[in-house]
């Protein structure tokens, strides 16, 4: 499964008084729409390109927070565990800067951190910064590496015959994603149509509620339309599809 989007993950804040908002800022507005406190911060710092928002969380939080709104991943260094990743996935979307995914020590967490920047441009068409050397940096026996050829290339030649997600992922063929090995592997070709194609009505093909919600929360923020947000049931993905569309038209 490929992931689209920056990730917002959930954190608890802690409490800072005094933390002025811009109110008459759109991308504020929507900010202030968002449920959960921590997901709140993070957009507040990221829509303003301030870092006073990140005071109001503590420990990786925080530096998942600088390192996204001061683009400095030396912040990501200082962070444990899972959230670590959601600190790079953060830090080379907010940037537009693939080369932090080199900083990471790990092969397995590079590979994903390429794959996560070149998917995230790839489907917003902003192709001109992608390109097929930074596959070298995705390990050639995962899966993600033969998407990573055909979306860098734009070509199907490097899928093979049985990956119908990745000829889907170039030709835009939605008869393929029926024919997916699973019904989860179909809800994830439809997700990723729906994005490349610039159709929503596509969302509605998904049969898994989760995977549904994904799409519509991926699909507000290449259409800036908060409606989307009010089709998904799930209140954390609901949090970051407020979130997403705040970032996109601060950007």
């Amino acid at each position: 499964i490929i992931l689209i989007f920056v990730v917002l993950p959930f954190f608890k804040p802690k409490q800072i008084p005094n933390v002025v908002i811009n109110s008459n800022n759109p991308a504020n507005q929507i900010c202030q729409k968002i449920n959960q406190n921590g997901v709140k911060y993070l957009c507040l710092a990221l829509v303003n390109k301030d870092e006073k928002y990140c005071q109001n969380l503590d420990n990786d939080p925080k530096n998942i927070c600088l390192a996204a709104s001061k683009e400095d991943h030396s912040f990501c260094q200082n962070v444990a565990g899972g959230n670590r990743q959601y600190c790079y996935q953060n830090l080379v979307v907010i940037s537009g800067n693939s080369t932090f995914c080199d900083t990471l020590n790990n092969p397995q967490e590079m590979s994903t951190c390429y794959i996560h920047f070149i998917s995230t441009n790839y489907y917003i068409s902003n192709l001109k910064v992608i390109s097929k050397s930074m596959c070298d940096k995705v390990l050639k026996d995962q899966p993600e590496y033969q998407l990573c050829l055909a979306m860098t290339t734009q070509s199907t030649a490097p899928c093979s015959t049985n990956r119908v997600d990745c000829q889907a992922l170039i030709t835009k063929d939605l008869t393929l994603c029926s024919k997916s090995a699973s019904k989860t592997d179909e809800g994830e070709c439809y997700h990723n149509l729906a994005m490349l194609k610039k159709d929503s009505s596509i969302c509605e093909r998904i049969e898994s509620l989760e995977t549904k919600d994904d799409c519509y929360r991926d699909y507000s923020r290449l259409s800036r339309d908060q409606t989307f947000c009010d089709k998904i049931s799930n209140s954390n993905q609901k949090d970051q599809c407020f979130a997403n569309i705040a970032l996109n038209i601060s950007q």
